[in-house]
């Protein structure tokens, strides 16, 4: 088998072909797997790929570039989607060491729910408090069954996490009963703080749901739109 410098040499010299890009992915993974972190550092190229995305920040960690590592690891943590276990001490180490571990754990459940991502959403909710655990489910809920939920909706407390679930669940709702949604949103809208954007938000979904299902009112709706708010 060839060498580690042999390795290196080769992809320092074909560094245009889709061998090298094969050869350094698995060159990467095998530094990675043995913590030889300086080496992966020198032979590391920007990746597609999250795993070697998240063993660079380890290296970057592993040198001192502690606040470079920590803002490469946000990036990776936004999303919606899972991402692999390999991320998981990178991931448990921005939680650690960000002061916004909270929120950063709320932006990623608000971003799974909208990606449909409920499993993670909910495996998110693990690493917060048991009240927020209830927020989380609720949320999912909403997700997969706004008519029953919003039908029978109490006045719950005023709070952005609130807000947050009953705009997400009109909006659901339109693609289901667009009718029943506006209804159910002229209901709701008075009772809470939602915020301007929010509100134009909501309604555009509603005035375009509408017009999709050929609605009477849906040239109505979408002219009580505040377009100055919305894209």
């Amino acid at each position: 088998s060839a060498s580690p410098h042999e390795i290196g040499e080769f992809l320092d010299t074909y560094t245009d072909t889709v061998v090298n890009k094969q050869l350094r992915a698995a060159w990467l993974r095998l530094l990675a797997n043995r913590n030889e972190w300086r080496t992966f550092l020198h032979y590391y190229t920007p990746q597609s790929d999250p795993v070697l995305r998240c063993y660079h920040v380890q290296a970057k960690l592993s040198s001192g570039s502690s606040q470079a590592a920590l803002a490469e690891a946000r990036g990776l943590w936004l999303t919606g989607k899972p991402q692999p276990k390999e991320c998981d001490p990178v991931f448990n180490y921005l939680l650690l060491r960000d002061p916004r571990g909270k929120d950063l754990i709320w932006q990623r459940i608000r971003l799974a729910v909208a990606a449909g991502e409920l499993g993670l959403a909910k495996y998110l909710g693990q690493r917060l408090d048991v009240s927020s655990q209830r927020w989380v489910d609720l949320w999912c809920e909403m997700h997969e069954d706004p008519m029953t939920l919003l039908g029978r909706w109490g006045l719950q407390g005023d709070q952005l996490v609130t807000r947050e679930i009953l705009a997400h669940g009109i909006k659901r709702l339109a693609r289901q009963d667009v009718g029943y949604a506006y209804a159910r949103w002229q209901d709701i809208k008075p009772r809470y703080r939602f915020s301007r954007m929010t509100i134009a938000e909501v309604e555009r979904t509603l005035a375009v749901a509408a017009a999709a299902g050929n609605h009477p009112r849906a040239l109505f709706w979408l002219d009580e739109v505040d377009d100055t708010l919305v894209n």
